[in-house]
């Protein structure tokens, strides 16, 4: 297995996701209870029962503490990688390697720090009662 390195990129990405872990997961589905119907309506998400992702316009992104937002990096645009981070490994040969290895369908979302793929091709769009049945759920022991 090759361990693939990061660096800080020299120009950001323009977001156009944002990605919430563990606790963080919570405040974000708090925030985005948070926006008007119209604005959920722009916004695509995947959940699971530590991750929550939104996809969107960058205008669009909610603002959150812990978020990791991440963009389309323009030589691999299936692959959706933090925005103030580079990878050491071109990103079309890593978005093959990932393609591979996790045997995910495109497009890809990729964390570094945690360490974590998955793939955002289930995005659905977000709704209120949707949000809250889902924020509910996580709440129950």
């Amino acid at each position: 297995m090759v361990k693939v390195g990061q660096a800080a990129r020299a120009l950001p990405l323009t977001p156009s996701a944002a990605l919430s872990l563990g606790p963080g997961v919570a405040a974000l589905a708090a925030r985005l209870l948070e926006l008007s119907d119209a604005h959920l309506q722009r916004l695509r998400g995947v959940v699971g029962s530590e991750l929550l992702l939104v996809l969107g316009d960058a205008v669009d992104l909610p603002w959150s503490d812990g978020v990791i937002y991440l963009g389309r990096e323009p030589s691999a645009p299936e692959l959706l990688l933090p925005c103030t981070i580079a990878s050491d490994v071109p990103a079309p040969l890593l978005l093959r390697a990932l393609l591979a290895r996790h045997r995910a369908r495109p497009p890809l979302a990729l964390s570094f720090d945690p360490p974590l793929v998955f793939s955002v091709e289930e995005a659905r769009p977000l709704s209120r009662e949707a949000l809250a049945t889902w924020r509910a759920a996580a709440e129950t022991p």
